[in-house]
């Protein structure tokens, strides 16, 4: 059943009865023409599969349908206007359809959803015809905050060389000639400093940032194919004047925000000016559902300093060194989620049966080790989906390695080193292992723990990208 108010001369809808699995709104009540969906009107329910909205709809107020973990689809009438911050976030929408009617779309209003809306182009088609890329003004571009306390070295040649260099790239990417994933451009993290240097034969001042009105589009969205990092753009203005764009990577975020702290003028020729930058963002991690429980995601890394090493702006003992440190924190953080899992015996019996034969001064070590280090490369690679973890949870390969490796069956096993595929004292069988199995997937603990390690994987990208992006601007 339907609940509404009457305000003025439209019905406003307010919710419905918790088992409706299809909601069809009519487009009048009581002769009255149905014309908003109010705020928070039908959140977390759960039983909700389908809603068709009349052509009277205009407003879909915000967090309308947020949490309707099983709406599937959305049917739009032309005559809506109007979908509000947080409408539809964490619904389970595949794909939809936007009317030319609608003028605006809030605030990660599909967020949390498969569907894939091309608001940018959407919005742009409103707001006027497209738009040509912008062309900056003067030469500008971003470097590290290292070199903070050394910018009266930065020429306006070494600015327009930085700046030539990525505009080629970009260029290729057009092109189709290089991917996305291989371009060496700043990388962004939360609470990361930059410098933003430019120079131009005119005095500027009153600098803002603000985030390209197009990459705007792209904070807050999730669509299933979407790369572990977004490309964006950061404008700059000076008293309000747009006077450029530079190039930026950001992990995924619901929100972007960007500080001026601190500027250094120098005049020579012209005027230098070097702003100390400071972005703030509210991070989610990696938004590809395909892959939320990813770790490869650093794999974006390795591609900027393989097209440094190719240009010539490291040296291959240098690039070899950043991967050989990476990939000891990839499969050192690997390891900790891993052991921290809820809910997988035949996981924790294979990690527990390891540390003992490490332990144990008699196993020759050396044909597990191998194992080991290949069998995490691969879990690294391999994870991706929900799928994907319980696979690799209960996976009993791994096990039957180490019975292999040591000749011992379970029992035995358990006999030497007090380990065993038990639970609550019970010794596992293959029905018990399914029983486990199949409660794994409604662990919520394990979503959790991936968004945990999420963020520590961001804040080890982040440190070891500050060790390494100076080498390019070091003699």
């Amino acid at each position: 059943m339907i609940e509404y108010v009457i305000q003025g001369k439209i019905a406003v809808i307010t919710g419905c009865s918790d088992e409706e699995r299809e909601i069809i709104l009519p487009e009048t009540i009581d002769g009255v023409p149905v014309g908003k969906i109010e705020s928070n009107s039908f959140n977390e329910m759960h039983n909700l599969h389908r809603v068709v909205f009349p052509k009277t709809v205009k407003v879909i107020g915000g967090y309308a349908f947020a949490g309707c973990k099983n709406l599937e689809e959305v049917v739009f009438s032309e005559g809506l206007e109007v979908i509000e911050d947080w409408a539809f976030i964490s619904c389970n929408i595949a794909n939809v359809e936007l009317p030319d009617s609608v003028k605006s779309v809030g605030k990660n209003a599909f967020m949390g959803n498969e569907c894939k809306i091309e608001l940018d182009e959407f919005l742009l088609k409103k707001n006027s015809p497209k738009k040509e890329a912008k062309k900056n003004k003067i030469p500008m571009t971003i470097f590290p905050i290292l070199l903070w306390d050394s910018v009266e070295n930065i020429t306006e040649e070494i600015i327009v060389d930085r700046m030539n260099y990525e505009a080629v790239q970009l260029k290729e990417v057009h092109k189709k000639t290089m991917l996305e994933e291989e371009l060496d451009l700043p990388f962004m993290f939360d609470g990361d400093e930059f410098i933003l240097a430019m120079f131009s034969k005119k005095p500027l001042g009153n600098f803002s940032l603000k985030t390209e009105e197009e990459s705007s589009l792209k904070i807050g969205l999730y669509e299933s194919d979407d790369p572990s990092f977004l490309h964006l753009q950061l404008e700059v203005f000076s008293a309000k004047e747009s006077m450029g764009v530079v190039h930026f990577k950001a992990p995924y975020m619901e929100s972007l925000e960007w500080d001026i702290t601190d500027k250094i003028e120098i005049q020579n020729n012209g005027f230098y000016y070097f702003l100390k930058g400071k972005v703030n963002m509210e991070c989610y991690g990696n938004a590809n559902p395909e892959s939320e429980f990813s770790f490869n995601i650093m794999e974006e890394l390795v591609n900027r300093y393989a097209t440094q090493e190719k240009n010539g702006l490291i040296t291959d003992e240098q690039f070899a060194q950043f991967k050989e440190e990476l990939a000891e924190i990839k499969l050192g953080l690997l390891v900790e989620f891993l052991k921290n899992i809820n809910g997988s015996p035949v996981l924790r019996f294979f990690i527990n049966l390891f540390q003992a034969l490490m332990e144990d001064a008699e196993v020759n070590k050396e044909g597990i080790e191998a194992y080991i280090s290949t069998t995490l490369e691969d879990i690294y690679n391999q994870l991706g989906d929900w799928d994907s973890l319980e696979e690799i949870c209960f996976n009993m390969k791994a096990v039957r390695f180490l019975t292999d490796y040591t000749g011992l069956s379970l029992a035995e096993l358990k006999e030497k080193y007090g380990v065993n595929l038990e639970e609550n004292g019970e010794v596992l069988d293959e029905e018990g292992i399914l029983f486990y199995r199949n409660a794994f997937s409604n662990l919520e603990s394990n979503v959790s723990l991936y968004g945990d390690f999420i963020e520590k994987i961001l804040i080890e990208m982040d440190t070891i990208n500050k060790k390494y992006e100076n080498m390019a601007y070091s003699e």
